[in-house]
């Protein structure tokens, strides 16, 4: 896994901000840094498993939140990961589960119980396309 570059040249040459940008050399060079992490399969095919900025790491282990959820979404139907380094968020909408989890993850991933915590949540906010709005958890 790795973070996913395209170069090709189909990549923009850059912003204008004004009208003097236009005459700007190509400031990308033909390469975009996408912020997606990637895994390639043996026959080519790439297949994003998350975002850059969805990494974490915990007393020295790198978490990658995306997945995480992945997992966690075997058990419980809806939920989210936020974190920073040294202590990850997990929350659920059914709080009958927080234990639950809180073992999963700790087998699954093998961190200390006190590197995260699990929260009851009565919804996961999310934007008009469905997907989550992190930053209101952070908050």
């Amino acid at each position: 896994v790795g973070e996913l570059v395209y170069k090709g040249k189909n990549v923009s040459l850059g912003y204008a901000e004004c009208k003097e940008d236009l005459s700007k050399p190509d400031e990308n060079k033909g390469m975009l840094i996408t912020g997606d992490m990637a895994k390639r399969d043996d026959d080519g095919y790439y297949y994003i498993v998350g975002r850059k900025k969805r990494f974490i790491k915990i007393f020295g282990n790198r978490v990658n939140l995306d997945e995480t959820e992945r997992l966690l979404k075997n058990i419980v139907s809806d939920c989210a990961c936020v974190g920073d380094d040294d202590q990850m968020n997990i929350f659920i909408c059914d709080k009958s589960r927080i234990d639950e989890v809180r073992s999963f993850i700790s087998s699954k991933i093998g961190l200390h119980h006190s590197a995260f915590s699990v929260r009851f949540i009565d919804v996961i906010p999310k934007n008009t396309s469905g997907k989550t709005i992190y930053s209101s958890l952070i908050a």
